[in-house]
């Protein structure tokens, strides 16, 4: 339950003419752990924490369902310092709303004393203590010692700090405890320490109903309705509920609003009465009190009110609540009369929270069904800020008076300061693991004067705010590292740990550099760089922050196109043109500015844009613990800069305090490859010996001795903090800059220590000085000036000596141009840029380098080129070296010759061709060597010759070609059908023996026959000496109207010019019956080839022509051509077979003929031939026994068969048989009816044998018989004691061959060894042998034999 008459703000209703009864609900709301400042309404109003004033001003800072309850228009000067005169209703969003706040005030146990002097008439009492440090709003116990002689102060409990006068002196309100009637004044001692914030009032703990037999009874005028309260001194009671109501309530006639008053009194157990006040009603009145209550108004429902009282330790208990009707009792209305309804004893929650910052509120359930969502906008914890800042209540932002002495105001304040929010979580959230004696106080001061500096707004120009503030809720359980890193990046900030202290740097203007590096102080691998993925580069930043009076996150956008004009950022509008939008979104943290988010977005997308590159290296021990995240560091890097400006201090001399006027010298290392500038604001910076960066003018240069300008020395603090001029170390580090020239600044981002090589690595980002500006201007399109940090970015001149020329190249096999561009380098250039406009293709640049390009597949064409040097920021020169109308024309030079053209013979058939692999690219690639060859020894030419073979690659170096006497031609082609200016050529001639090897069977000489034979498409030649194509058109002159119009070449009208013809031969040779053999043809042609027309105007199809000059004729061609017949070529209808060409070789058939063929592929070329002829001859060829089938003479004889026997006769007693029994022999009966076999024999006598029939037979005639021959398996020898063995060839001669045979000589058959042996009856196809001894008689004898001749037939 609540009580709404106490201190909630809360104004009851205007009476209504309609009675009802209304519920509330109370809700009581923990806000932060800790104390802090309150409500910005009532602050900023200096309303007192705890007053009406402040509860109804802090409505405007309260949102329920994100509306404020109090407009933030409405108009709080209309309140009194007591709070008793009140908002118009029509100001409220939402209507009696009860609100109670406590701040979260600590009990503090330390105790102070002092003074103190009340005053009746101002009802103040003023309390004097030394640096009290109390704030307005602070609740104190105060205990009051009276000087002698006066009576004891009336009062009692806690006091609210109203106001604070100055540090001793500050004010509290006199409590006077009614109904005490006198007031005075009085002096004394007291002693006051910090109360814990009083707990609120009306939160009930127990309330408990009291049985009364009143209850229910009508309250009246006369007999008023008394009910005693119950008392427990052991369990006292703090308030009762009075519960009057009524059944209805109207006039006597049931209609029309009516009143009654009615009154109620406390009389405690001594007798006193206690008007209780209905102070709902005096909001209006200041000084009036009631002690009446009405009810006014009409219901014909049941209707209740409740009132609540409060009892004090002064009543005498127990006590009665006594109620009584003031209106005049009215018998004759039935309708307005009023009841007791209840009462019960409440017991209040007495827990304050303390150090819990809370408030309770009280609902009107008519407004909210539900609970509202509930935001405040409040002042938040009371934090440590420096001696000599002071808070701007409005912003909360810092100001700052005189200087810093590293102490911190001992009563904390709120404010907005990030830098300090960050100092206090660190020591009172973090406090068990950190102390204020670790944290570096300075760093934070100098980053909270950054933090307070008041900027533009960039809502409203010439509006200012505080660069950072941090407002911020922190209620997620996060780990120290998030929260401490989140508050960081409100203020741009960087926590590290450096020489035993916790520091903090932050991104802040800086134009020199707190460190200098050159190649001197960094380790041999130098400085490394690396720039930013485009596709990173954010073009568009959103940021979103919490609006305080919209009570929602809103978000503010920066675009390029908001800031950069395209004249000046021309790069990155195409950019983002190209790469599209690359929107980056941010969530700000306990940011609630517009103008602050807007910042950050700048901020973000300038680093975005501009901060592209990081610099890394690695450096000593020494530099290494000085670094700091944050700090700004100046590199000379000769490789970047383009030249040195950096290095190390040999000696040094320097002013004193003594003799300021001393010039300051420094000598330095190396002044041969160091650029020291006298001009351009040169300066030199010296890192000094405690760490610092000392910079000063340059005077004058002496070889390696700098001077400084006159009256400059270096300096650096001493132990006070105060600069003195002192002499840099020898080897100290030095660089120096001017404008042309100045530092490459950037920002340290990390430090690490490598621990395997003792070094740190430092990783920075590229530094500009003057983003600030940009980023907080209030105007957005600024143009942005560039240090400029290297030579290499000074526009230098174009390349001089510029060449070019066209080369050809094969790429998978095709010819392509490529386009070769070369120059001098050029002093100070990066790179070069080519740009390319070629005949019909889109223009197009090449970045390099080298100074060489190679344009490849070039097209034929004009190409019109530019080369532009590059400097170290890869601008080009200002004008290019220019080429125009280079003419691309492919390839169009005759290929290389062929060199190291040899002839070798392989074979009898065939000799290899060999010679040097070309080197034109042309040939190798997509082109062939032409191989030809003519029977003249002398003077033989590409034009004279005739191809032997099919053109090989052009990759070849050999080919295997018939072997022919005379020359052989070999010329390279290119992939453009070009030949070679000259062909190469070898002679060969055959030898003696190898004519002599074969048969010359036949010699077809056409040309002796005066080309008799029949001719298409060509004719003897008008000299007559010769047969030549006939290039004719293919026109008839029949078809022709016009003779005038025709070519001068009558023969060749008609739209196609015939480029071959033929010649078959006249005679066809003809092996003979039988003689179907391989035989070898070669063939011999001379041929020329010559311009048909030689006179330019005699020539058409000149497109075609290959040579204009009439001297270089490659095309035509003769081929010779043979077909073969195994029939008779004299039958009238042999079946010849295709025709194929040759040069040397060999085909296989009884008969053959030939023929010309004539080609050309030009229309104005042709060739004369002038000798064409075949010839054709036999191999030789031997044969032994193994190749032949060997049987005896077959044997004349007559035989007669009886049965089953045969006997046989021989037919001559001359030559016996010869036979053994079991012998075998052919049989060949010629009559009669046996039958032919091979048959085993019996011997009868030497003219006689018999054979034994398969069936039985009666029969006799004629008949022959053979010995069948076998060779020995072991000696290869035939072996016959048979006379007249005939030898078959295994392939017929063309004549009979030559035979020889090879008797035996360890034959074991013959003792005497002596034999004698003839060949008899030799033919194509076989021969007879007979061996006898001296005297004639035959013998048998083992023998071989070869058979040598020329040809090889089909058969035997």
């Amino acid at each position: 339950m609540f009580d709404p008459t106490k201190s909630l703000s809360v104004k009851p209703p205007k009476k209504p003419k309609n009675l009802s009864t209304v519920q509330y609900a109370l809700l009581v709301e923990a806000i932060a752990e800790g104390e802090i400042e309150g409500f910005p309404a009532p602050v900023a109003e200096n309303f007192k924490l705890g007053s009406f004033s402040y509860n109804q001003a802090a409505k405007k800072n309260i949102f329920l369902n994100g509306t404020p309850i109090l407009r933030p228009s409405a108009d709080l000067s209309v309140f009194d310092e007591d709070g008793l005169v009140d908002i118009d209703d029509g100001q409220f969003n939402f209507k009696n709303i009860g609100v109670d706040f406590r701040k979260g005030v600590i009990a503090q146990g330390s105790t102070k004393t002092g003074d103190y002097s009340a005053s009746a008439s101002t009802k103040k009492t003023t309390i004097t203590i030394t640096n009290h440090g109390y704030l307005e709003g602070d609740i104190l116990k105060i205990d009051y010692t009276p000087a002698g002689g006066q009576s004891a102060m009336n009062e009692e409990g806690t006091f609210l700090v109203e106001s604070v006068t100055d540090s001793d002196n500050f004010l509290v309100e006199n409590k006077l405890v009614f109904p005490a009637t006198s007031e005075v004044n009085s002096s004394g001692t007291c002693s006051v320490f910090i109360q814990a914030q009083q707990p609120l009032e009306g939160l009930i703990s127990v309330e408990t109903p009291v049985n009364s037999g009143t209850l229910g009874t009508e309250i009246k005028k006369d007999t008023p309705v008394t009910i005693q309260v119950p008392h427990d001194a052991n369990n006292p009671i703090d308030e009762v509920r009075v519960t009057i109501s009524a059944d209805q309530f109207t006039k006597k006639n049931g209609k029309g609003a009516t009143t009654v008053v009615y009154k109620i009194e406390l009389v405690d157990n001594a007798g006193a009465v206690y008007a209780i006040e209905d102070t709902q009603y005096q909001l209006n009145n200041k000084d009036k009190k009631f002690d009446q209550m009405k009810i006014k108004g009409k219901t014909t429902k049941p209707f209740s009110r409740d009132h609540i009282i409060k009892l004090l330790d002064s009543y005498s208990y127990p006590v009665s609540v006594k109620i009584s009707r003031v209106t005049a009792d009215t018998p004759k209305n039935p309708f307005d009369k009023i009841k007791f309804s209840g009462l019960s004893t409440i017991i209040l929650e007495n827990n304050a929270y303390a150090g819990i910052a809370h408030l309770a509120m009280r609902f009107d359930s008519q407004q909210f069904p539900s609970l509202p969502k509930r935001s405040y906008l409040l002042r938040g914890k009371r934090i440590a800020i420096p001696h000599n800042a002071t808070v701007d209540t409005k912003t909360g932002g810092l100001t700052f008076s005189g200087s810093f002495n590293g102490t911190l105001k001992t009563t904390k304040e709120w404010c907005a300061c990030p830098a300090f929010v960050l100092y206090d979580v660190l020591t009172t959230e973090l406090s068990d693991f950190i102390d204020s004696t670790q944290l570096d106080v300075y760093s934070f001061y100098n980053a909270s004067v950054y933090c307070n500096e008041l900027v533009e707004n960039l809502v409203t120009e010439g509006e200012k705010e505080p660069r950072f503030s941090f407002n911020a809720v922190m209620s997620d359980q996060q780990s120290a590292f998030d929260v401490i890193n989140n508050i960081c990046s409100n203020f741009r900030a960087v926590p590290f740990f450096s020489e035993g202290l916790i520091k903090i740097n932050q991104d802040r203007p800086q134009t020199t550099p707190d460190y200098v590096f050159n190649r001197s102080n960094v380790t041999e691998e130098g400085f490394s760089y690396t720039g930013t993925d485009l596709r990173d580069r954010a073009n568009k930043v959103s940021v979103s922050f919490f609006d305080k009076t919209l009570q929602k996150l809103q978000y503010v956008t920066v675009d390029l196109a908001d800031l950069f004009s395209a004249s000046s950022f021309t790069n990155d509008t195409n950019a983002k043109l190209s790469l599209g939008v690359i929107h980056k979104k941010i969530d700000s943290f306990g940011c609630t500015s517009f103008g602050q988010a807007k910042r950050l977005a700048r901020f973000t997308l300038f680093e975005d844009q501009r901060s592209t590159e990081t610099i890394n290296f690695e450096t000593t021990i020494t530099e290494g613990v000085l670094l700091q995240p944050n700090q700004i560091i100046g590199v000379n890097d000769p490789m970047k800069a383009g030249v040195r400006r950096g290095g190390r201090i040999v000696s040094a001399v320097n002013g004193t305090a003594e003799d300021p006027q001393t010039n300051s010298t420094v000598t330095i290392d190396n002044s041969d490859s160091t650029d020291i500038p006298t001009t351009g604001s040169a300066k030199i910076s010296v890192i000094m010996s405690d760490g610092t960066v000392s910079t000063k003018n340059i005077g004058s240069i002496a070889g390696n001795v700098i001077t400084l300008a006159s009256g400059q020395h270096f300096q650096e603090a001493d132990s006070n903090g105060d600069l003195q001029n002192s002499k840099p170390q020898t080897n100290s580090v030095f660089v120096v800059e001017n404008t042309s020239v100045a530092l490459a600044l950037y920002r340290v981002l990390s430090v690490k220590e490598n621990t395997d090589t003792k070094t740190y690595i430092v990783n920075a980002i590229t530094y500009h000085s003057d983003k600030y500006d940009f980023i907080e201007t209030f105007e957005t399109d600024l143009s942005l000036q560039t240090a400029q940090t290297t030579v290499l970015n000074q526009i230098i001149d174009a390349p001089e000596n510029l060449t070019i020329q066209e080369e050809i190249y094969s790429e998978n096999g095709q010819l392509k141009s490529k386009i070769i561009l070369s120059w001098q380098p050029v002093l100070g250039a990066v790179g070069y840029r080519v740009d390319i406009n070629p005949p019909e293709q889109d223009f197009f640049e090449i970045n390099t380098q080298s100074t060489t390009v190679d344009i490849l597949d070039a097209q034929l064409g004009q190409y019109d080129i530019d080369v532009y040097s590059l400097n170290g920021a890869e601008i080009a020169s200002g004008t290019p070296t220019t080429i125009e109308d280079f003419e691309v024309v492919g390839k169009i030079t005759p290929p290389d010759d062929l060199a190291g053209l040899t002839v070798e013979p392989v074979d009898k058939n065939f000799v290899r061709l060999a010679w040097n692999k070309s080197e034109d690219i042309s040939v190798i690639n997509g082109g062939r060597i032409y191989v030809k060859h003519t029977n003249l020894t002398t003077g033989g030419s590409f034009q004279n010759s005739s191809p032997i073979i099919e053109a090989v690659a052009g990759t070849s170096t050999d080919a295997m070609v018939p072997k022919l006497a005379g020359t052989y031609v070999v010329r390279a082609r290119d992939a453009n059908n070009t030949f070679s200016e000259n062909a190469q050529t070898v002679q060969f001639t055959l030898d003696d023996s190898e004519a002599d090897d074969e048969d010359a069977i036949t010699n077809i000489n056409e040309d002796g026959a005066s080309f008799a034979g029949t001719k298409t498409g060509c004719t003897i030649s008008p000299d007559g000496n010769g047969l030549e194509m006939i290039l004719a058109g293919d026109g008839l002159f029949d078809d022709e109207t016009d003779f005038d119009t025709l070519t001068p070449n009558l023969d060749q009208i008609g739209d196609t010019i015939s480029t071959t013809g033929t010649y078959e031969f006249t005679t066809v040779g003809d092996l003979g019956a039988n003689n179907k053999m391989p035989t070898h043809f070669i063939k011999n042609i001379a041929a020329t080839t010559f311009l048909k027309n030689t006179e330019i105007d005699a020539r058409n199809e000149i497109d075609l022509f290959s040579d204009i000059d009439g001297t270089k004729i490659d095309e035509p061609k003769v081929d010779l051509f043979v077909a073969t017949t195994d029939d008779d070529p004299s039958s009238g209808s042999p079946t010849f077979t295709a025709f194929e060409k040759f040069s040397n070789a060999t085909f296989k058939g009884r008969g053959y003929k030939f023929k010309a063929v004539f080609t050309s592929t030009k229309p104005d070329e042709n060739i004369k031939v002038t000798t064409l002829r075949a010839t054709g001859s036999l191999a030789p060829r031997t044969e032994t026994q193994r190749n032949g089938t060997f049987v005896t003479n077959p044997f004349q004889a007559t035989y007669t068969a009886t049965g089953g026997t045969t006997t046989i006769i021989v037919s001559s007693s001359t030559y016996p048989h010869g036979l053994s029994n079991g012998d075998s022999v052919i049989m060949d009966f010629t009559s009669g009816d046996a039958v032919d076999g091979t048959y085993t024999i019996t011997v009868i006598n030497t003219t006689r044998f018999s054979v034994t029939a398969a069936s039985s037979l009666d029969t006799s005639g004629n008949c022959t018989f053979s010995i069948p021959v076998t060779i020995d398996s072991t000696t290869g020898l035939l072996s016959s004691r048979i006379v007249g063995l005939i030898c078959s060839f295994g392939k017929r001669f063309k004549t009979p061959p030559t035979v020889n045979v090879f008797p035996d000589r360890n034959d074991v058959n013959d003792a005497s060894n002596a034999t004698n042996y003839q060949a008899v009856a030799v033919t194509e196809t076989s021969f007879n042998i007979r061996f006898s001894d001296g005297n004639d008689n035959l013998v048998d004898r083992s023998f071989s034999y070869s058979a040598t001749g020329f040809g090889k037939g089909d058969t035997s």
